[in-house]
């Protein structure tokens, strides 16, 4: 089986390398994206498993990207938005569009391993989803 691939989309490099770092222990290959339109370049190219996506970039919003990619594209890839924006409504427009959680700026790397090792593969998931600084998608939405 193939390494999953995780798409980090954020405007400052040292988020991406701290979610990279991060991320290292896990047997995942990760991409990079500076911004929203170079995320959905690479989305169109090869889909990622998942996407590490920030809200606030210039030019391209976290909401535009999630508004630009196809409903299908959401229903099979899982967005987790990682940001320092604590507005309960911007976060409720996220989960509106696609989003599947919300990790809260800054992070712990055991929420953010955790949510990443949960939505690759609920099934076999050790890990909870009540994470410090997780926020879930509404099971309604």
């Amino acid at each position: 089986m193939s390494k999953a691939r995780i798409l980090i989309v954020d405007d400052e490099v040292i988020i991406r390398v701290a979610l990279r770092l991060a991320l290292r222990q896990l047997d995942v290959d990760t991409l990079e994206a500076d911004d929203g339109r170079a995320a959905l370049a690479l989305c169109a190219e090869a889909p990622p498993d998942l996407i590490l996506l920030d809200l606030l970039m210039p030019d391209m919003t976290g909401i535009d990207v999630l508004t630009a990619l196809a409903p299908d594209f959401k229903a099979k890839v899982p967005v987790i938005v990682v940001s320092a924006t604590d507005d309960r409504r911007r976060q409720d427009e996220m989960f509106a569009l696609g989003a599947v959680a919300f990790i809260l700026k800054p992070f712990a790397n055991t929420t953010l391993v955790g949510a990443v090792e949960h939505f690759l593969d609920p099934a076999a998931s050790r890990v909870a989803v009540d994470l410090p600084g997780l926020l879930t998608a509404p099971p309604n939405l």
